[in-house]
């Protein structure tokens, strides 16, 4: 996103999560959550962003690593394909 990102960059980001969140994973898939949890994360950075606390939006985008590598490790024990 950067470090001043614009309205519509911040408005991508929101429509790209609810999109997401829209088509949840299935818990065979994700037993632990962890993708529920990465899109609960990434809807904090929006809001900080919103709220134009860039650099708390930055640290929480940060944040989503350890979603992240739960969820590539999920899916890999479930055969699909990750790449990083």
């Amino acid at each position: 996103m950067g470090a001043n990102p614009t309205r519509q960059q911040i408005a991508a980001l929101s429509a790209a999560i609810a999109k997401a969140q829209s088509r949840p994973m299935p818990s065979s898939a994700d037993p632990k959550g962890a993708y529920s949890a990465l899109m609960k994360q990434y809807q904090k950075v929006v809001a900080l962003y919103e709220s134009g606390h860039f650099a708390a939006a930055a640290s929480a985008a940060g944040a989503t690593t350890s979603e992240m590598m739960t969820l590539q490790g999920e899916m890999k024990a479930a055969g699909v394909q990750v790449s990083p």
